[in-house]
């Protein structure tokens, strides 16, 4: 069985339990760090008996209404999806987002942070929706359109391509450690143990054993027991593809075939942004998971 540590202790206390037994809803099978549901009960589209995604809690899915959370989907941390709201396709809802009215979140969009989709909203394709930002109403969010900050989507607005919609986004002193880490719990719903976050990050394994490469440049190398440092890294804590090392939960990779579990300090932070860290050095404590 794989399990997940994130900060040390579960930040969620008992929230990874067997269901309440009052939920009539689904039932929860435990499946690696999370939970796979099943429906007890037809209700919306859903037939009794159909299998859906995965959560990390009842709170993730509301047991009232006809929400429901299909397919590859993963929803966590203290992001809750209620109402009528449905997630499918490959789509990841963390962090405190929300998803709830008649809104859809599919394909492979991301909406976490402190986000909010209600309404008739769609967000689709590679969108990602992120920060304190909002999509309500009719709007439809695709392509690979990011929508940050305190951005508002709404009435019969599409946004799409690659077009970015920010509006006072969220910045804050890398230097504080009191923002910082308000600035990851509500990006990633994580928190720090004597100023270290024990995250997380996808890496190709090598015929060594202990040794590992990075996806991004297929160099850098990821040892087991010791610390990985990059000698170029950017300090711009606005930027989110940068040069650095990037880790998060375990639920953010997509490529490579080794999970790795890291060690980061808060001092080595450069950025947190699109749901990840950059930091200038990690530690690689163990593997977690191989494909």
């Amino acid at each position: 069985m794989t399990t997940y540590e994130i900060g040390v202790v579960l930040t969620h206390g008992n929230k990874l339990n067997k269901g309440n037994e009052m939920n009539t809803k689904y039932s929860m099978k435990k499946e690696g760090a999370l939970y796979r549901i099943t429906a007890k009960r037809s209700f919306g589209n859903v037939s009794k008996g159909d299998i859906g995604g995965l959560i990390e809690s009842e709170d993730n899915l509301s047991t009232d209404g006809t929400c429901w959370v299909y397919d590859y989907t993963e929803v966590s941390g203290h992001a809750e999806v209620s109402d009528h709201a449905e997630v499918s396709g490959h789509a990841v809802v963390v962090g405190q987002a929300r998803v709830f009215g008649d809104a859809k979140v599919y394909g492979n969009a991301r909406v976490y942070g402190d986000a909010k989709v209600y309404g008739n909203a769609k967000v689709s394709g590679y969108a990602v929706v992120s920060c304190h930002a909002k999509v309500y109403g009719d709007a439809k969010v695709y392509g690979n359109a990011r929508i940050c900050g305190d951005a508002k989507v709404y009435g019969d607005a599409k946004v799409y391509g690659d077009a970015k919609v920010s509006c006072g986004s969220t910045t804050f002193d890398v230097h504080d450690p009191k923002n910082l880490e308000a600035y990851i719990v509500n990006s990633l719903g994580v928190y720090p143990y004597k100023n270290k976050y024990i995250l997380y990050k996808r890496v190709n394994s090598t015929p060594d054993s202990k040794v590992f490469l990075a996806n991004f440049d297929g160099t850098t190398k990821y040892i087991l027991g010791k610390t990985t440092k990059v000698k170029v890294v950017d300090n711009d804590p606005m930027k989110s593809c940068a040069p650095g090392l990037h880790v998060s939960t375990p639920f953010y990779w997509g490529d490579g075939d080794t999970l790795l579990q890291v060690e980061i300090s808060i001092k080595d932070i450069l950025a947190v942004q699109d749901g990840k860290i950059r930091v200038s050095k990690l530690k690689v404590l163990k593997v977690v998971d191989k494909l």
